[in-house]
Parts: C-alpha cells; structure tokens; sequence
C-alpha cells in the first residue's frame, strides 16, 4: 500500500520488484518501532536509480556505460548466511519485529531492508526454496531456469541487494538475431536469421547491421537517436511520465517514427517476450525504462542459473537477525500476526506480504480488519503467462551463426516468440559437450495448439524444424525438471495504458498495483 499506519502495517509488496518491497518494509520497519510510516519510493520502479551502479564506468567514446568487472558491488560478499530452514518446525509462539510472506526477490529485499534498520525478521514461504519465480533445477547436469530469464545488470536496485562478483555473470551478445522465413524454402539457411547487434558495445557487427534487411537505415539511425533519448533522461522522469503514457505501439509509429515492418519484425517479439503482451497493451512509459536498462548495462545469465540470484540474496542477510522458514504456506494476516496453515503463530510488530498476487488478494482480503491493499490488485484475467520448452542436444554447438544472441520471431508465423541457446552464453548451463536450447510460448498460444503436453511439443518441434532443419531438430531430446511446471502462471500482470484502469507502478518483471487507501 502507499501509505501504511502503525494501526494497519500490513504491506503489499508484489513479488518482481525489490524497490516496491524496500520501500515496504522500510514502512514496516517504521511501523515496528512505533512511527507512521509512508511506503512510497522516489521513484516506483528503481528508487534513485538515476545513479548508475558503481560497477559501471562511463565509456569516454561514446558516453554510455561500460561494464567494469574489477569494481566492487555494493553489498560484499556474505560472511554468514541467514538461518534458512527446511519448514516450519518450531516457529509456533516467535516473535519478531517483522514476519515477511514470501521468500522471492521481493520478500529478500524487503528482509534486507529491515535487518539493515536492525530489526528481527522472519521469512515464510510456502515454496521448498527461496526466489519465488526466480528457480532454477538441475536435471542430468543442465540447468533448467523456471521460465525464459535474463539478468538485466543496469537495475540498480538489485545491484544493491546482490553480489555479481558471486554470480559469475555470462553476458548475452548485446541486441538481437531476427528470424525471418528463409530465402531457401527446402532447408533453414543463414540468410533467415538477421543480426541487429549494438555497434556501440560489438563495433565488428557494424557492417552486418547496417546491411541488415531487417528496417531500413532510417530504422536504425532512429534506434540510436531513442537509445540516446532515453539514456538522457533519468528513471524518475521515465516514471513520472507513466500517467496518461500512450501505449508503446503508438508510441514507437506515432513519436519515433519507426516503419510498421520493423515494429513487427524486432520490437513486437522482443518486447512480447519480456511483458508477455502486444505493444498495444503496454505502457511507453515501462518500455523506455525497459529499453533504457537494456542500453546502459548488459543482459547475462548467472553461471549458477537465474535461481543463484535469489541464493546469493539469501545468503547475505545476517544470520543473528533473519530466519527464513520454507515449507510454510501461511492462512491468514493480521496486523500484527501470520498464522500457518499447521496452526502456529507468529507474532510481530508489523507484518509485510510480498506475496504473487493470487496469493496476496487471498491473504490480505481474508484480513482481519480487511486491508485496502486487496482491493487494488488486478483480476486474476489480467495475469500473463509463459511457456518454456528445453531441449538437450548431443552437440555443443548451437544451430545459429551468432549463438550467445536471443533469436526472436520476426515473421510472427508458429507459436514459439524467442529461442535462446543457454550453454552458448554461460557453459555451465549444459555438461561438457552437450548444448541446451531454450523455446519461449507467450501467454495462450501454448493453449491455443491443443493436444497437451505432446502437441505443443509438435507444435515447437515443427516450427524449430522449419528454423533449423528437420535432421538437426530429429536428434533433439526433452528435458524437463520432473514435477515443475513449464508453464509460469502470472509472470506478469497487464499493464495500464494511457491513464486507463487503476494505476501500476513499474517492476522488476512485472507491475504493482498501487493502493488507494490505507
């Protein structure tokens, strides 16, 4: 909520973005000794994200941030890890200065934002280990991310909460591969995937890019003339113009001029990727900040997997202040209590829900008195989803010219939007020799195939085929986490549009719906 009383110190803290959920527990951290407190951030999305993280040094050429790799993080290396617990066992009659519900990035952050002000805490999850969504599992040596994930490095706030040195952080080729149908309709061929690289950071794709038949030249001077716009301009004025942004379909014909072919063919599939949405349903306002992050700061993946993000979170708060407790789904909040469905208790001064958010209208409407955070959330229609495919191959090399860059739909043709190749970009993804392909279905497209499970296997198999030959896609083999879903339900919510609908605050992945009361 945007205001939080010591009366009421229930804060909702939706569950991608730590600034929300600093901001939250820094209210609740008020709340808990004794203050009125406010959860509001100067910016909603990154807080003074305006600074750029001291690992990045200005790169005098062309003025934009460079990766420094020797520069130390803000938070260090952890010394000692928070007490991390398998379940419950024991919690009943605790009592802390805060009980946090949900042990994602956002419950993580909100748990470091209260132990830095010297409190207890305590940290619930229902999950059998912390990062929410942000999960990795380890199948026969490859690591399967739960859901397609990039590690966008340039967001400030989790340059805050993280230690990158401990992730070992493998970056992507800065920019695109676009797929387009092939000049050669019998077999796939090079001249279908069309490189749109960032000459700036990659200054050898240069001649490949300008050469590119994906948009025009004007196209790609006008690529450069946003990127130098939006670097221009800070996160607080990108989020203060949120209220009444057009959306970003209008946005990219109507004041950046760019053709309608080359919309379709590169930002309609990349940035569908990223909101799970068509740029009509998304907000101008979170792509430039979106766009933004991706100009100023690399895309990589950690050596360990997304899932070593949220662990390495876990791993620095201090074990004399915070214990987490997984295994632990929670059936009600009060103001001042969580109780676990096994019937314990624990009481505090203020409590935080960083909660997904079927999870969090469950909990906070169920309240007692009821909280107007409930209210404010979005329906359950106006969840987005995912489908990721992986697939294991017996070579290590991917079927692409440019193998550590995002290969996206171009033609819009099939139900696959993205295609990654992991290993190629942190080889630690796959064992010695193998290679691991990663196939991307937004929202109900994956319903849409029918048949299950096995048809949409057919159907991504039949679409990679026409991509990459049928002989090469015959040797590929399934490999799924067993138990996990590939489906992510609610990885992200829609997103207001021109001033429509309540407000939304922008986040690390997805939206918070802001409060009207409280």
């Amino acid at each position: 909520m945007d205001r939080l009383s010591a009366r009421w110190p229930v804060a909702f803290a939706a569950p991608p973005p730590p600034p929300r959920a600093a901001a939250a527990a820094a209210a609740a951290a008020a709340a808990a000794r004794g203050a009125t407190a406010t959860a509001s951030a100067t910016s909603p999305w990154c807080g003074s994200a305006s600074r750029l993280p001291s690992r990045w040094a200005a790169c005098r050429s062309c003025r934009l941030p460079t990766p420094s790799p020797a520069a130390s993080r803000s938070r260090p290396p952890p010394v000692a890890m928070a007490t991390v617990a398998p379940d419950a066992t024991g919690l009943g009659g605790t009592t802390a200065d805060v009980v946090i519900v949900g042990a994602g990035m956002a419950g993580l952050a909100a748990a470091a934002t209260v132990a830095d002000a010297g409190l207890s805490v305590v940290v619930v999850d229902a999950a059998d280990g912390v990062g929410g969504r942000m999960r990795t599992d380890e199948v026969d040596g490859f690591l399967l991310d739960r859901g397609f994930h990039v590690f966008i490095e340039a967001y400030e706030e989790q340059s805050k909460l993280l230690n990158y040195d401990s992730l070992d952080l493998q970056p992507f080729l800065p920019g695109a591969v676009v797929r387009l149908p092939a000049t050669n309709p019998t077999a796939a061929s090079p001249s279908a995937f069309h490189l749109l690289a960032d000459p700036l950071r990659a200054p050898a794709t240069l001649p490949t890019v300008l050469t590119s038949p994906v948009g025009s030249l004007a196209d790609k001077a006008r690529v450069g003339a946003l990127r130098l716009s939006t670097f221009l301009s800070t996160p607080e004025a990108i989020a203060a113009s949120a209220d009444g942004a057009p959306s970003t379909a209008d946005y990219l014909a109507s004041e950046c001029g760019f053709s309608p072919d080359f919309v379709r063919a590169f930002f309609r599939p990349f940035y569908r990727g990223i909101f799970l949405s068509e740029l009509d349903e998304q907000s101008s306002a979170l792509f430039r900040y979106v766009f933004r992050a991706f100009s100023v700061g690399r895309a990589s993946l950690p050596a360990g997997g997304i899932g070593s993000a949220p662990a390495s979170a876990a791993a620095a708060l201090p074990d004399d202040r915070v214990r987490v407790c997984l295994r632990s789904p929670v059936a009600s909040v009060t103001p001042t209590a969580v109780t676990l469905d096994g019937g314990d208790t624990v009481t505090a001064r203020a409590v935080v829900v960083a909660a997904d958010v079927t999870g969090a209208r469950r909990l906070l409407a169920a309240s007692s008195p009821p909280s107007t955070g409930a209210g404010s959330l979005p329906p359950p229609t106006a969840l987005r989803s995912s489908t990721c495919l992986y697939y294991a191959t017996d070579e290590a090399a991917a079927p692409t010219p440019h193998p550590r860059a995002l290969v996206i739909n171009g033609s819009g043709a099939g139900v696959v939007n993205n295609v990654c190749f992991p290993a190629a970009v942190a080889s630690t993804y796959a064992p010695p020799g193998k290679g691991l392909i990663s196939c991307t279905v937004v929202g109900d497209d994956a319903a849409a195939v029918g048949g299950g499970a096995a048809g949409l296997d057919a159907a991504v198999r039949a679409q990679m085929a026409d991509w990459f030959g049928g002989a090469a896609v015959a040797g590929w083999t399934r490999v799924a986490a067993p138990g996990v879903p590939v489906t992510v339900r609610g990885a992200q919510v829609a997103q207001v549009v021109g001033g429509r609908g309540g407000g939304t605050a922008c986040a690390w992945g997805g939206c918070t719906w802001r409060a009207t009361g409280g």
